[in-house]
């Protein structure tokens, strides 16, 4: 510490300081205001002027203490939004963490999804190729049947016309006609015979018909219903982002 010599109203004071232009500087501040109140009230003595202006350094350190209680105060507060920042800061670097890895296992399904949607396509499409092929080979069968059985029924109904026209010369020479009568009969028969064949083949073929297209929509659904899902995650991947 060092000796200081201040001088205040003409009185000599020794002070020791680790400071002494601080203590010049608050001696001058001081012999300022008692000057000034001096000059204020010239009727009052020393040590009166003395006392007011202890006083008025008093009320400026009170209003000095509020102030440094205000901002103790405002630091706490600023140090309690502080940390309440940077729990947030935590809280949303955490779920910005849980967010990503939700956009990576979005991304792993939309993958998946787009995966399972080609190899529906590729097999839709081979269904399509197979079932289009075994329609046309089906179509050229029910085709080459039908000829063959139209050919058949019109062999057949040259050979009724056949029978009636000799049927009726032979009603025209003898007046029998049991034989006859009989062939006609065993030639209807023959006929209906081809007829219920005709009809139970082309059922049949109607049945797989159905049963291919019955497959080919389900295929198509399951490829929509893929479609669906896949636009889904997609636009879930995206919101998130």
């Amino acid at each position: 510490m060092e000796r200081v010599k201040i001088s205040i109203c003409g009185h000599d004071f020794y002070l020791k300081t680790e400071d002494p232009d601080r203590m010049y500087d608050a001696a001058e501040i001081l012999q300022r205001k008692i000057d000034k109140l001096s000059s204020m009230a010239s009727s009052m003595s020393l040590t009166d002027i003395a006392m007011l202006a202890a006083l008025d350094f008093a009320d400026e350190t009170y209003d000095s203490r509020r102030v440094v209680e205000t901002a103790q105060k405002l630091s706490q507060e600023i140090q309690t939004k502080l940390e309440d920042a940077e729990n947030k800061t935590k809280e949303c670097e955490k779920q910005l963490s849980e967010s990503e890895q939700e956009i990576v296992s979005l991304k792993n399904a939309l993958s998946e999804t787009q995966s399972e949607l080609i190899e529906a396509k590729r097999q839709l499409s081979a269904v399509d190729i197979e079932a289009e092929q075994q329609l046309k080979k089906e179509n050229e069968n029910l085709k080459a049947t039908i000829d063959e059985l139209s050919e058949k029924n019109s062999r057949i109904e040259s050979a009724w016309e056949k029978l009636k026209s000799d049927h009726e010369k032979s009603l025209e020479k003898s007046g029998n006609n049991q034989l006859l009568l009989a062939q006609i009969d065993k030639l209807q028969n023959t006929v209906d015979t081809y007829e219920k064949t005709f009809d139970e083949y082309a059922n049949k073929r109607n049945a797989e018909v159905k049963d291919l297209n019955d497959e080919l929509s389900a295929l198509r659904k399951k490829y929509a219903e893929l479609s669906a899902q896949m636009n889904e995650i997609v636009n879930d991947g995206q919101m998130t982002l």
